[in-house]
Parts: structure tokens; sequence; C-alpha cells
């Protein structure tokens, strides 16, 4: 007897990355690696569709997920385009001052950071 596919409506943040490619290298399906560190596979719905064009963008996505052997698949119902959350003190102005036209190899025979 097969078991009933369970699915549920969910909110989550991640990045958008490609899973499968044409023969012209064309992005043909992408993913969101979540915040929560799960993969979820972008069903290739009109919404979901949309997501093909923007590999690497930080997104919030709420949809319908479901698993499918073993894979979390995710028909997108709403997106948008977020700021990434980051949990760290970086701050990209300092990298710019820090690394400049110096290069990895002067920083690293300075000490590194």
């Amino acid at each position: 007897m097969a078991s009933k596919n369970k699915t549920h409506e969910i909110t989550v943040k991640g990045i958008i990355t490609p899973v499968e490619w044409d023969e012209e290298e064309n992005v043909t399906a992408v993913l969101l690696e979540g915040d929560d560190e799960e993969p979820y596979y972008i069903e290739n719905n009109a919404q979901g569709e949309r997501l093909i064009d923007m590999v690497d963008a930080y997104v919030k996505v709420t949809g319908v997920a479901r698993e499918l052997g073993g894979e979390t698949m995710l028909t997108v119902r709403t997106f948008s385009v977020e700021e990434a959350e980051d949990d760290s003190d970086f701050d990209e102005s300092e990298e710019d001052e820090e690394w400049g036209d110096q290069g990895w190899e002067d920083e690293v025979e300075e000490g590194g950071r």
C-alpha cells in the first residue's frame, strides 16, 4: 500500500542554487539552500521558474512542501528577494580596505588576519 504524500505550507529563507542545466549550460532547475540547512527543491511552476533567473539571490519563499523520494519539494506560491541575514560581524567596507589591491599573498606574508 502506497503512503500518502503529506504536504504543509512553509515559509523559508535561503539562497537559490542551480541543480540542473541543459546542453547549452542554461540553468533548468534550482533549489533553495534554507537557513535551516535543508535543501528545498523548487518545483517548476510559474513562480518556481521565476527563481531560475535568481541564482545566488537570498530569498524568502512561501509555498507547499512535500516529501518525494527522500527530498523536500517546494511548490512556490510567493517569494521576495531579501537582504541576507548575517550573524557575523563582517563588514564589506572593512574587507575592501583590508584587502584592497594587495591580494591574498601580501596579507598572508604580513601575518594574515
